[in-house]
């Protein structure tokens, strides 16, 4: 059995880790889906009284995980397409992560 080639991608539209936390100020956009791309992964916040707000609406995470390791945001990976943004809750203490990769569309 010979040599078989593997496409790796490289470059501009090679898949790309995305890995935030919106520490910013209340309302600010931490993340914006770029035109061309989508976004797969989870979202979360430090705390389920805080929105995770999606396109300007609200999104309330679950509390899961054992006591003392409770993760707050949503168990399933989700789809973001571009042009969507991704802000902090207008509560000043509220921070919102984000872990996934970046595709293209």
């Amino acid at each position: 059995m010979g040599l078989v080639s593997t496409n790796v991608q490289s470059g501009v539209n090679a898949p790309k880790q995305i890995a935030i936390s919106g520490t910013g100020a209340a309302s600010d956009v931490v993340y914006t889906v770029p035109v061309g791309r989508k976004f797969i992964g989870k979202l979360g916040t430090n705390d389920t009284t805080y929105a995770i707000v999606i396109n300007g609406q609200n999104f309330y995470p679950y509390n899961f995980g054992a006591t003392g390791t409770t993760v707050k945001g949503f168990m399933n990976d989700v789809v973001l397409v571009a042009g969507t943004t991704v802000a902090n809750s207008s509560v000043t203490s509220a921070t919102v992560r984000l872990l996934g990769v970046e595709y293209d569309a």
